[in-house]
């Protein structure tokens, strides 16, 4: 693979096959497989505690998006 983006992708491809393939941001960031039950444990948490930044932003988003439908903004 010639760049980051086809990287993602791949990953994002083999995930959706069903691969368990684990990341982290931290020091050694990057893609890996699994080595114990702590580490699917760590990223499981991680995603969750990602998930609900995420929806907390989208929730807010959509939020002025009402706001805007009435001419407030």
């Amino acid at each position: 693979l010639e760049t980051v983006r086809e990287l993602q992708k791949e990953i994002a491809r083999e995930r959706a096959a069903g691969a368990v393939i684990l990341s982290t941001c931290q020091e050694d960031s990057g893609y890996f497989l699994p080595g114990n039950v702590r580490e699917v444990k760590e990223f499981i948490k991680t995603l969750e505690n990602r998930g609900r930044n995420t929806l907390r932003a989208l929730e807010s988003a959509r939020k002025l998006l009402r706001w805007e439908d009435t001419g407030n903004i």
